[in-house]
């Protein structure tokens, strides 16, 4: 069958089950994943590979699936796929939503491809850690288009220079995870924001703009009225150089967000590593911690007593 063109008579094609995770899985994950990451998700192995390949071959005939053209292939680090109406039909079936009421994206945002694809790995690699960690379970995930939606008014908020402006926050995720306490049957809930940096703004204007607006954000009513928290860390994946996660981490320093940012990098992210392993920083500690100690009564302890010295934000008065 012809790679770039629809095949004018497609072949039959019975959907099976884990067609129909594909295609929910990239509805979930805000509409474009890679062709490299339906294979290892859904099809692990090399010799599936080819299997992989003729299913979503399948699916673009038939008009579940899009992918780019030839003369897009130059926007894209790699072979990527979308939902197209039979997919995005078919993802409104299994949630039992009518298709005008399910938002979906008809097309990738070009510019952000690599930023989108990162954003898949981190989410998908938390999923994976949770599923059968001993403590924490994921509750909830809403992605950047779902954010989008919900956060659709400027933030008021004061900048570096104590002047108050407005800006539209709209983070790159947010999830919550339920913690069980050790040895007993209750638990805690621990809610964060996702932050992907992949080098595209300079460090300072993450600092000017990402730093106070977040924060804002979070201790906002649109915020504590959507998502039912009301506080929230924002997580910092930076797949940039060493150079750039250190800088990054000074910048959030010298505007005051230490104590509402926490730090790692994409190379570390694994799902061995996301919650159990010592990948996490503080903005300006080169301590680093699990993200499975957060929360906990010990951990809440050391923070405030680390987070005491750190040049502290200034908040708006409601």
């Amino acid at each position: 069958m012809p790679a770039y063109v629809r095949a004018k008579q497609p072949p039959g094609l019975r959907l099976t089950e884990r067609d129909q995770q594909v295609l929910l899985t990239i509805y979930r994950y805000d509409g474009v994943v890679s062709v490299d990451q339906i294979h290892r998700w859904f099809f692990p192995g090399e010799a599936n590979k080819r299997n992989a390949q003729r299913r979503i071959s399948l699916l673009y005939h038939n008009g579940c699936l899009q992918r780019p053209t030839r003369q897009e292939l130059y926007r894209v680090p790699e072979p990527i796929v979308w939902l197209d109406t039979a997919g995005a039909e078919e993802v409104a079936k299994q949630l039992d939503t009518p298709l005008d009421e399910l938002h979906w994206r008809s097309t990738p945002r070009w510019s952000k491809v690599t930023h989108d694809l990162l954003l898949n790995e981190f989410r998908h690699t938390m999923e994976v850690a949770t599923l059968n960690h001993p403590r924490y379970r994921l509750e909830t995930w809403h992605g950047q288009d779902e954010l989008v939606r919900l956060f659709a008014k400027p933030i008021p908020y004061l900048d570096q220079q104590g002047e108050r402006k407005e800006k539209l926050v709209q983070p790159d995720g947010f999830f919550s995870l339920f913690a069980k306490a050790e040895g007993e049957n209750k638990g805690y809930r621990v809610p964060f924001l996702v932050e992907l940096d992949n080098g595209t703004e300079s460090n300072s204007r993450f600092g000017r703009d990402k730093v106070s607006p977040g924060v804002h954000l979070v201790y906002s009513k649109g915020y504590q009225n959507q998502l039912t928290f009301k506080t929230g860390r924002f997580l910092v994946i930076v797949a940039g150089s060493e150079q750039r996660f250190h800088n990054m981490r000074s910048e959030v320093t010298n505007a005051g967000g230490a104590a509402y940012f926490l730090f790692t990098r994409s190379a570390w992210v694994r799902p061995d590593t996301i919650l159990a392993k010592p990948i996490w920083y503080f903005p300006h500690l080169d301590t680093p911690f699990a993200l499975e100690a957060f929360g906990t009564p010990a951990f809440q302890a050391y923070a405030q007593q680390v987070l005491a010295p750190a040049p502290h934000l200034k908040l708006l008065q409601p």
